[in-house]
């Protein structure tokens, strides 16, 4: 239901702020629903919000009102938008864009906004800080409020007194600026660490970066969303496109919507897209939105020059800061060239609950600095505390694992170009989708072996039947001249079928064919409960008489002995 709280006073005594102002100069609303999205597509009411986001010294792109619109619309169903409006003597003098559930108040945007809060002028900051939390105690004095996080630049007074609200909490985290001119970016890339890996790239195509036009970013949205979701699900467990099915509507709808805010750049390997960098605009910042680049050319650290190009391209549009957004990940530090600090906020209905928060994050700080002193860490001890259980685990595969190897000889075979099927290599799609058929756990394993696997050089097939229900998965090792090419790290799906296990094996062997002729036998590793697998080996090394068989391989040496 849409409720409407007119405040006349800002806060009580309790809040710890003093008010010169009359009780009738200072009101606040609350606007709850849909009335939160009439009242922001009011024409004067939009006009007057961007005035003050213009003029407020800390606002994002993410308090602005064609974010709220864009976002609000396209999570209308999980979210219900929620607007706090100040004003004095009738003029608008701050806004807090939120969004509602049965259990929570969040800031507009969510998991999708790196920066939450309010704006407002620097002199009314404190005043409509305290006055928007207390209307939100009227309005749902029940519901926790988090903003995660608060812009860097918020004045030094809200956190301060935040810091003392009996109800909140405060979390510091750092975020990493790189200062975006154009002498710290040239001497970044002249670098010789990064000169070399721009000349790798160039050995293997003709390089170009490009500033990715909104028809062009959208028409790359599925290479990015592959490339981000299964690097985030193989370091981090998650994968965000995948899990949020509103996630890529909401950035196509603001893509197209507000092409001012959200930016693109991308390098190409012959035409080919192996990184974007999305950025958020925000007067002279821009935010670090997604990162992506693909797993194939990691050694030669696309995303890393992709981020100095986004820069440069920032710099020539009259930005001065790149911000890598809150996070302690090592890649930032490397960039930047001031760190800051933005703070997590959360506002307890019980003021218990925020005391208890406290106690436990000042333990787990002194627990820190305790393992510190004796130079440890917290993963190094948790590493520690599991390891027990991983060698369990080892054994246990390894005795499950035990292999058969079949060794055979590859000619140099002629194929049917028209009757072969088509097994595509290194599909990122294809490793997400088998991925979403297994539990939490087992993902982030599979996406993590999978992720080390080709960074290192080697090949993934995967074939799926016609109902591509089943499917055969398996991996080339990167090849070395002194040995033998590995076939191994097979999966195959349970009901499994010969036919699908046939093409995957010879789509491998094809491609070993058809590469560079420095090593002409092949190593098949299996486990020996694998019989369909073992079925297929005999089927693409032995039986000419087999359509599927002959149709792929025409001409290899058939001779196989079984280790």
């Amino acid at each position: 239901m849409t409720r409407r709280k007119p405040l006349s006073r800002v806060a009580g005594d309790h809040d710890g702020v003093a008010h010169a102002a009359g009780p009738q100069e200072v009101s606040f609303t609350v606007i709850a629903g849909d009335d939160a999205l009439l009242w922001a597509n009011a024409e004067s009411n939009r006009n007057a919000w961007n005035q003050l986001w213009t003029a407020c010294p800390w606002s994002t792109a993410f308090q602005s009102s064609a974010f709220f619109g864009i976002w609000s619309r396209n999570y209308r169903e999980s979210w219900s938008p929620l607007l706090v409006i100040g004003r004095r003597n009738g003029s608008l003098m701050g806004v807090m864009p939120l969004a509602e559930n049965a259990d929570l108040i969040v800031g507009a945007g969510a998991h999708q906004a790196e920066y939450q809060g309010a704006i407002s002028s620097e002199a009314d900051a404190l005043v409509f800080f305290a006055g928007a939390l207390a209307a939100l105690t009227t309005h749902a004095p029940h519901r926790d409020l988090r903003l995660r996080y608060l812009p860097p630049n918020v004045p030094p007074t809200v956190v301060e007194w935040l810091g003392r609200h009996r109800r909140a909490t405060l979390i510091p985290c750092q975020t990493q600026h790189l200062f975006v001119d154009s002498a710290t970016i040239d001497a970044a890339m002249k670098k010789a660490g990064n000169k070399s890996k721009l000349n790798r790239l160039r050995r293997l195509g003709l390089v170009d970066f490009r500033r990715l036009t909104p028809a062009l970013l959208e028409a790359e949205f599925d290479r990015i969303v592959a490339m981000y979701d299964f690097r985030q699900g193989a370091l981090h467990d998650t994968c965000p496109f995948s899990e949020d099915d509103r996630k890529l509507p909401f950035h196509v709808d603001w893509l197209r919507n507000a092409p001012n805010q959200l930016q693109a750049t991308g390098l190409y390997v012959d035409d080919q897209l192996i990184s974007a960098v999305l950025v958020v605009r925000s007067k002279e910042e821009a935010h670090l939105a997604i990162s992506a680049f693909s797993p194939a050319h990691a050694a030669c650290s696309p995303n890393k020059l992709n981020i100095y190009f986004a820069a440069r391209s920032l710099c020539d549009e009259g930005a001065a800061v790149l911000d890598l957004t809150p996070g302690d990940d090592p890649w930032k530090a490397r960039f930047a060239s001031r760190v800051r600090i933005a703070w997590d906020v959360k506002v307890f209905a019980s003021p218990w609950v925020a005391r208890a928060l406290r106690v436990r994050l000042a333990a787990k700080q002194l627990v820190r600095r305790a393992l510190a002193g004796a130079g440890l860490s917290v993963d190094g001890v948790r590493g520690l505390v599991r390891w027990p259980g991983r060698v369990w685990r080892g054994k246990q595969r390894s005795k499950e694992g035990a292999q058969t190897q079949y060794m055979f000889d590859i000619g140099a075979p002629r194929f049917d170009d028209q009757a072969r099927a088509t097994v595509p290599v290194n599909c990122l799609h294809d490793l997400l989708n088998l991925a979403a058929r297994l539990q939490r756990n087992a993902r982030s394993s599979f996406l993590a072996n999978a992720l080390r696997r080709i960074e290192r050089g080697d090949r993934c097939f995967v074939a799926f039947d016609q109902t591509r229900r089943a499917h055969c998965l398996g991996w080339l090792r990167a090849q070395n001249k002194a040995e033998a090419v590995v076939f191994d790290g097979f999966w195959l799906s349970d009901p499994a079928d010969l036919g699908t296990a046939v093409s995957c094996l010879s789509a491998m062997v094809r491609a070993v064919a058809n590469g560079p002729p420095s090593a002409r036998a092949g190593l098949l590793n299996l486990r020996r409960d694998q019989q369909i697998l073992c079925a297929a080996a005999t089927v693409v090394s032995r039986d000419r008489t087999r359509a599927d068989a002959s149709s792929v391989i025409s001409d290899l040496s058939r001779r196989v002995v079984n280790l």
